[in-house]
């Protein structure tokens, strides 16, 4: 009878340390399920900051590169009217120096 009731009490034992082993592994499944999750929620922002910060620096990029260019044609344009004022003015005094050479000679 002793030794039926120490088997009934291992047999116990043992079916509550295997319960209270699913009840841990349960936990630590649940624990890890909700981990993956918020570093999945976690990555999904950062790449999404990413992608929105990627596309303000692009927008911004185009808006220096029109007003660098918008500075540039300005620049270019003054460039070349007062290129055409210096090629008038020595044109105008080379015409000179062969007017008064026309003139001793």
């Amino acid at each position: 009878m002793a030794y039926t009731d120490f088997e009934e009490k291992a047999e116990l034992k043992g079916h509550l340390g295997m319960m209270e082993a699913r009840e841990k592994l349960e936990e630590v499944k649940e624990s890890a399920e909700k981990f993956a999750f918020q570093v999945s929620k976690k990555t999904q922002e950062e790449l999404d900051i990413a992608a929105l910060k990627a596309s303000l620096a692009k927008m911004d990029s185009k808006d220096l590169l029109e007003e660098k260019s918008k500075e540039l044609t300005h620049l270019y344009a003054t460039s070349k009217i007062e290129a055409e004022k210096v090629a008038k003015k020595a044109g105008q005094e080379i015409n000179d120096l062969f007017l008064k050479l026309t003139e001793i000679v």
